[in-house]
């Protein structure tokens, strides 16, 4: 699945799901850096939002001309939401990675292969956190958590790929 499919799928996914805790979702787009970065925001209940970028890489031997060739297989297993999203009227950034997760663990998409969370690698970093998209096609889509703001603050505020712990 390209990134820009998979932007709409998951945004269509943030609006029509049962997700008490998420206020709503657009898509972002930052012309900022040299590159543009392109992905969508979640602001919660709490008024903090979650930017995701969503850079990608196609499957093995694929090109952006021409269409995009759909896989599908077994979707992944449902994952539990987290309880603790929001609780005490703040936003961790390791729920919004486990929520995403969860999110589109439940969708049943046929499509996606694998979901890995980037803090529970070996290598995980601190304050690094996204979720690994893989798709039977051999395609990933990389949906980083760019930023995590507080209630007011913008993107100014934080430097990029270095989202609050907790907002």
């Amino acid at each position: 699945m390209w990134n820009t499919r998979f932007q709409r799928f998951a945004i269509d996914l943030i609006k029509n799901g049962n997700n008490p805790q998420v206020a709503g979702v657009s898509e972002w787009l930052d012309k900022r850096s040299e590159n543009e970065l392109s992905g969508f925001v979640v602001e919660f209940t709490t008024g903090a939002t979650a930017h995701f970028h969503t850079p990608m890489m196609l499957a093995p031997g694929a090109k952006h001309e021409g269409s995009e060739e759909i896989v599908e297989g077994e979707p992944v297993a449902p994952v539990a939401f987290p309880d603790s999203l929001g609780a005490g009227g703040k936003i961790k950034l390791a729920d919004v990675e486990q929520w995403f997760i969860a999110l589109l663990a439940s969708s049943g998409n046929r499509e996606i292969s694998d979901l890995e969370a980037w803090s529970q690698r070996e290598d995980a970093r601190p304050r690094h956190a996204g979720v690994t998209v893989s798709f039977h096609s051999g395609g990933k889509v990389f949906a980083a958590v760019a930023y995590l703001l507080r209630p007011g603050m913008s993107t100014d505020e934080q430097t990029y790929y270095e989202p609050l712990e907790v907002a």
